[in-house]
């Protein structure tokens, strides 16, 4: 996250596309960092999502498996990085804490709550912003990543 942000004209432009790689080297240094690599890399879109800049899907209730959608409208890879994060935690809350809460015969839990935000000073050392929603518009007023 240390990469200087482009200018916010050329962010309005939504014209970041992350290759294949840069997918696959930004989650993998992610997992690592953050979660000790206990994440198994699930299959990673960029498609045009309405209302939202990710989402966590669930492939199965019966199994760990989730597939992550980003948006392909990114303003810059500092905002890919943020919100590939932030549905890398509801990846953890399903694949990791699902299985504790399972094996509790509990429910797995994907919200924003305290097993969200226990990632938020973890994210916050790399420089990454962890909330419950983004805004695009908070993102082009300040250009500060730790106060979207």
């Amino acid at each position: 996250m240390a990469t200087p942000l482009p200018s916010k004209r050329v962010q309005r432009r939504g014209n970041y596309k992350p290759t294949r790689q840069q997918i696959i080297d930004v989650y993998n240094a992610i997992n690592v960092e953050v979660f000790n690599g206990q994440l198994v890399r699930p299959s990673i879109l960029t498609r045009s999502l309405a209302k939202e800049w990710g989402w966590c899907v669930i492939q199965d209730d019966a199994t760990t498996q989730v597939k992550l959608k980003i948006d392909k409208t990114i303003y810059c890879i500092q905002w890919f990085v943020t919100i590939l994060a932030h549905e890398m935690v509801h990846q953890y809350q399903w694949q990791v804490n699902g299985q504790v809460l399972k094996s509790n015969n509990q429910d797995p839990i994907l919200d924003h709550g305290e097993t969200f935000l226990a990632f938020k000073g973890k994210l916050a050392e790399f420089g990454i912003p962890l909330l419950e929603m983004y805004d695009g518009q908070k993102w082009f007023a300040h250009q500060d990543l730790m106060k979207l």
